[in-house]
Parts: structure tokens; sequence; C-alpha cells
């Protein structure tokens, strides 16, 4: 960020993002939205190749023009869930806790510390693998609350 400010003329602007607490979770954002770009456009991609041409048809006999189509046929998470996109979670999981561990090492202060990096810290750098496993079977609660509402409001048929 800073060599794109410099490269701009804002010299005078520059800032050491990861070294304030109010601005290091926003670094950590930028980085890992810009690392998940490729992995997600490219499974977009690969799912929109391979959805059933009858939809486009159906639709342009319905009279629906293309942001309708792409809103009524594409949108939908069911008409993509093949390709992998709604289970690509596991994989933004190690991303984040990478990105934490190399950037920031869940600092300054706690301000970039996620509940998993939590975790993870309490039970293999602190040793203390009975406080992890309370923190994980907490994680493990909250997740299944959110999923089981996530399901309700949705409706899914899974």
């Amino acid at each position: 960020m800073n060599s794109i400010i410099h490269a701009l003329g804002f010299s005078h602007v520059s800032t050491n993002m990861l070294g304030y607490e109010s601005e290091a979770l926003i670094a950590l954002g930028i980085t890992f939205v810009f690392t998940m770009i490729g992995t997600n456009t490219m499974l977009f991609l690969t799912g929109l190749a391979t959805l059933d041409p009858s939809l486009e048809e159906a639709a342009r006999i319905d009279g629906a023009g293309r942001w309708r189509y792409f809103a009524a046929s594409l949108c939908p998470p069911e008409t993509l869930h093949p390709t992998g996109i709604r289970h690509d979670s596991d994989r933004a999981l190690l991303r984040a806790l990478s990105l934490i561990f190399v950037m920031t090492g869940g600092g300054p202060g706690y301000a970039t510390t996620t509940m998993e990096f939590l975790i993870y810290e309490t039970g293999f750098n602190q040793g203390d693998f009975g406080t992890a496993a309370l923190y994980g079977l907490i994680l493990f609660v909250i997740t299944g609350i959110v999923g089981v509402v996530q399901l309700r409001l949705i409706g899914s048929n899974e």
C-alpha cells in the first residue's frame, strides 16, 4: 500500500498499517480479499461454464434481459453449488489463519486475534490444550447455531 501511495505522489500520507491496532485488521482484510479473488473467480467461471444451456434459452423465451437472467438463474447458490463455491470456507479459514500468523502474529496487542487463531495460540504456543479444546467447543457451538439459523432463513433442501 505504501508503495502505491508513494508512486501516486502522496508520500506524506504513508503509514505503517500493521503497526497500529486501528489499521492492522483493515490491512489483513485487504490482503485476505486480494488473495481470495483469484480462486473464487476461477470457481465462479467454472460454474458458469458448466451451466445447463436450457436455462438461458428458457430465460430468453420468458423475455428476460441479460441482468434478469443473471439475477434469477446464475446468482442463486443452488445453481453454482456443484463447483464448490459454498464449500470454500475451509480453504478460506486456513488462508486467514496463515495471513494472521505471518503478517501480525495476532497483534498489535490483540487487534488481529480471531477465535481460530486464539485456539491455535492457546493450544500449541502456550501448551494449554484443555483451554484450547474448550475454546474450540465454544466456537463449534456458535458455528452450529449460526448454521442452523442460516438454514432456517435460506430454507435449504439439504
